[in-house]
C-alpha cells in the first residue's frame, strides 16, 4: 500500500501539474492562467466607426468613454474611426460589401435595415446583458423577427431651437403656429448676413436633409408611405409641406447652398435665429460658443409628430470570431448602467439603449431639454413605414425632385407626383 502523502507534498505536486498544463496550453478547470502567459498575450484590437467622434461638445465625451473601456482592462483595445455623416453610410456599405469594414459601427436606421437584409450584421440574440433598468421601448427596432442585430446608441428627438438674444433684441416671442414661424423667420432675416432660419438644403447633405424635410412633412400631417408601404409622396399634405419649405428658400430665410457645418457655425456666431434640430446638436452649438443663449419649443407645425433619428451599434459579420467576441464585450460595456448614465449626460438626454431617467440636475443645467422631452412621445422614425428596405432609393427620389423645386423652380405638386411615380416603381 502506497504511503499517504503529506499536505505539503500535495501542494507541491499541484503546482508542478499546473506548470505542465500551462506550458501545454491545456485548459484545466480551477487553474489560474500563469502570470507569464498573461504577459505574452496580445490584446485584441477592434475598430469602432462613427460620424460623431469629431463633433464639437459631444465627440470628446464619446472618445472618453472608449478610453475608459480601454483603461478598464488589458484584453481589448478599441480604436475609433470617424467619417463625416454625409459620406458615412455609402462608404460603410462599400466596405462591408467587399468583405471588410470596421468591427463595430454606428448606423442610422435605414442603413441598419439595408445591411441586415444583406446579411452583413452579426446576430446578437442573447449576447447583450439586460440592465437592471431594462431596455428602452425603442429597442424593438434592433429586432428582425426574434433575432437581435444591434443595440441603441442614441435616439434623438427634434424641436425648434432659438437664439434667444436675437429674439429679445427683435422683441419676438417663440412661434407656436406655422404663420407665426413664417413671420418670425422674415423678421429675423435682415438681408445683411443674418438669417431667420438654418436648415440643410443641398444633395451633399442628403441624409441630414431627409431628416429635416421629414420633420416638415410629418409636422404637417403627411407621410412618405401608408402603413402598408404604399408611397403617398404626392398627397396634399406632403405637397403643402414641400411648398412651405420652397417659400422659405425663395425668400432667403435660410442660407442657400450652405452645408450643415457652415450654417451651424453661423448659428453659434449669432447669424441665424432658429433651427429645427436634434437635442444632440445643442451641445455642438454650445461647444462652438458656450455663451450662446439657446431656448427651445415644440416645432410650430400642425401636429406634434417629429422625427426620431434612431442610431444603433452593430457588429460586422465579416469580422473574425475573436474580434466579434471582443466587440460584444464592448457593447455590454456601452449598455451597462454606469456607462448609460454618463452617456445620458454627454448627449443631453437622448433616448438610450436602456431606460435612463433625466435627472433634475440635468434639466436644471439644460432647461432647453424640457421641450425635447415633451415631444418624445410623438416621435416617428423617418424611414418610409412598410418600405424601410427602400429608404435610400425613396429618399434620393424625393430629394432629387425637391432640389429641382428649389433650384429649377419646378412646381412642388409636379415634383412630388414625379417622385411618387419613381417610388411606386421602386416598391413594386
Amino acid at each position: 500500500m502506497e504511503p499517504k502523502k503529506s499536505k505539503d507534498q500535495v501542494v507541491r505536486l499541484n503546482k508542478k501539474f499546473a506548470r505542465v498544463f500551462a506550458l501545454l496550453s491545456i485548459p484545466v478547470m480551477g487553474l489560474a492562467i500563469l502570470p507569464q502567459a498573461q504577459a505574452t498575450a496580445k490584446p485584441v484590437t477592434i475598430t469602432f466607426a462613427s460620424w460623431q467622434f469629431a463633433e464639437p461638445g459631444t465627440g470628446a465625451g464619446f472618445l472618453a468613454l472608449v478610453k475608459e473601456f480601454n483603461d478598464s482592462q488589458k484584453a481589448i483595445v478599441v480604436e475609433t474611426a470617424n467619417t463625416p455623416f454625409a459620406t458615412y453610410s455609402s462608404a460603410l456599405k462599400v466596405q462591408l460589401g467587399a468583405g471588410a469594414g470596421p468591427d463595430v459601427f454606428q448606423l442610422d436606421f435605414p442603413t441598419f435595415v439595408t445591411l441586415q437584409r444583406a446579411d452583413k450584421l452579426s446576430n446578437l440574440t442573447g449576447a447583450i446583458k439586460r440592465s437592471t433598468s431594462g431596455f428602452s421601448a425603442i429597442d424593438k427596432k434592433n429586432y428582425v423577427g426574434r433575432k437581435k442585430f444591434g443595440v441603441i446608441w442614441i435616439a434623438v428627438n427634434y424641436a425648434l431651437i432659438m437664439n434667444q438674444d436675437l429674439f429679445d433684441r427683435a422683441g419676438l416671442k417663440a412661434p407656436t403656429t406655422y404663420a407665426e414661424f413664417l413671420a418670425t423667420a422674415k423678421a429675423l432675416t435682415d438681408g445683411k448676413g443674418q438669417f431667420g432660419f438654418g436648415v440643410r438644403n443641398i444633395m451633399a447633405d442628403q441624409n441630414g436633409w431627409w431628416l429635416d424635410i421629414s420633420n416638415w412633412v410629418y409636422g404637417n400631417g403627411g407621410r412618405w408611405t401608408s402603413a402598408e408601404g404604399t408611397p403617398t409622396i404626392d398627397s396634399p399634405k406632403v405637397i403643402e409641406a414641400v411648398t412651405r419649405f420652397r417659400d422659405f428658400f425663395a425668400n432667403n430665410y435660410f442660407p442657400q447652398g450652405a452645408d450643415v457645418g457652415t450654417w451651424r457655425r453661423m448659428f453659434w456666431e449669432g447669424k441665424i435665429g432658429m433651427a429645427i434640430e436634434a437635442n444632440s446638436v445643442v451641445p455642438i452649438l454650445l461647444g462652438g460658443n458656450p455663451k450662446l443663449n439657446i431656448t427651445s419649443v415644440p416645432m410650430p407645425f400642425v401636429t406634434k409628430a417629429n422625427v426620431t433619428n434612431v442610431t444603433q451599434l452593430s457588429i460586422n459579420k465579416n469580422s473574425n470570431n475573436t474580434k466579434r467576441i471582443a466587440a460584444v464585450k464592448f457593447l455590454n460595456f456601452v449598455t451597462s448602467s454606469s456607462t448609460q448614465k454618463k452617456l445620458s449626460t454627454i448627449v443631453s438626454g437622448s433616448i438610450l439603449a436602456t431606460k435612463v431617467p433625466l435627472s433634475k440636475e440635468l434639466l436644471t443645467a439644460k432647461p432647453w431639454l424640457a421641450a425635447f422631452n415633451a415631444v418624445a412621445p410623438f416621435a416617428v422614425v423617418p424611414a418610409p413605414q412598410g418600405a424601410e428596405q427602400f429608404s435610400a432609393q425613396i429618399q434620393f427620389a424625393v430629394l432629387t425632385e425637391l432640389d429641382k423645386v428649389l433650384r429649377q423652380s419646378k412646381d412642388p405638386a409636379t415634383a412630388m407626383r414625379d417622385a411618387q411615380k419613381v417610388a411606386e416603381g421602386i416598391v413594386k
